[in-house]
């Protein structure tokens, strides 16, 4: 009987005790996806270096872009489910080199999953002048 009662308990336990989620990544390079979501939002790149320039994406950003990266501070966007975040690395000859990361946790939709995605992003920039 205690055998039993002991064998239940462990059973109880660890339905009521919730795993950890796997975790599955990915890291690639020049997504277009997250080409298009970059672009899609920023408005300009500011890299701290000696002459502190400012660059622009090109060809230039739409109206409805409004983040400024500057240097590797990092941005964030969250919602609900998920994290995207985006770091300016360098700017080197009229080029900007992006780390993206996004996470999204799949626990509310039923699979105990996180994903995590990371993307170097290479965009062309031209420096904007006083």
């Amino acid at each position: 009987m205690l055998i039993i009662g002991f064998g239940l308990g462990i059973a109880f336990h660890q339905s009521i005790t919730p795993r950890e989620p796997a975790i599955h990544s990915s890291i690639a390079l020049n997504n277009t996806q997250a080409t298009q979501f970059l672009k899609a939002r920023i408005k300009a790149l500011h890299w701290p270096d000696a002459q502190g320039k400012t660059y622009t994406l090109t060809p230039s950003p739409t109206a409805n872009n409004n983040i400024t990266l500057v240097g590797q501070t990092p941005y964030e966007l969250d919602d609900d489910h998920g994290k995207t975040t985006f770091v300016l690395m360098d700017i080197h000859d009229n080029k900007a080199y992006l780390v993206m990361q996004s996470h999204f946790d799949h626990r509310s939709f039923g699979p105990k999953l996180q994903t995590i995605d990371t993307q170097l992003v290479i965009m062309d920039v031209s420096e904007i002048t006083d």
